[in-house]
């Protein structure tokens, strides 16, 4: 949160504005707002972002900004994946105080992966449900984002420009030879 500039209420409000319109130039401006927030990149040097540094920062994880497009003169990288366990981490600090708005979730658990010791920009949530019933009663109650749910929905980082919707999957597994799992 940028407090020295707007309170938190504030920023929310800001954050909001644009994802009350449901066209691409408004997930682009809510995906932005957010990047600038986050980074704490001016504007300048983020209109200067080229796009092969942005497709480099998707394979190594960091955003580099060349020290002439930097106030200060100085290159700067941002550490993305950062950005991502962030969000993840208020998301789930959100769920873990309103866990009596999701019953049928036995668990979620937030992965990253490292791969010898460096981060691969590469992240996993997983959801546990009792059964595929289970998850298809919670999204039909979810579903619109009405009443509690719609705090959820302004805390989720699949609506605030966190992930790249085009690389998310969606997976049921069923466990097997339940018997013989060493637990």
């Amino acid at each position: 949160v940028m407090v020295k500039y707007w309170d938190e209420a504030e920023q929310k409000r800001l954050l909001a504005a644009p994802a009350q319109f449901k066209s691409v130039t408004a997930r682009r401006d809510t995906a932005w707002m957010h990047l600038l927030v986050l980074t704490g990149f001016r504007v300048t040097e983020f209109s200067r972002l080229t796009v092969a540094a942005v497709e480099s920062s998707l394979v190594t994880g960091w955003l580099f900004v060349p020290a002439e497009h930097r106030k200060k003169k100085e290159g700067r990288s941002i550490d993305l994946s950062k950005l991502v366990t962030v969000e993840l981490r208020r998301w789930l600090g959100w769920v873990k105080s309103h866990r009596d708005l999701f019953p049928e979730w036995k668990s979620v658990r937030y992965f990253a992966k490292h791969v010898a010791g460096n981060e691969s920009n590469r992240h996993l949530v997983m959801w546990e449900y009792e059964s595929l019933a289970a998850y298809e009663a919670y999204k039909a109650r979810r579903k619109d984002y009405k009443g509690a749910y719609a705090e959820y929905k302004e805390n989720d980082p699949y609506y605030k420009g966190v992930f790249i919707h085009s690389t998310m999957g969606l997976e049921f597994w069923k466990d097997q030879q339940r018997d013989l799992w060493i637990e």
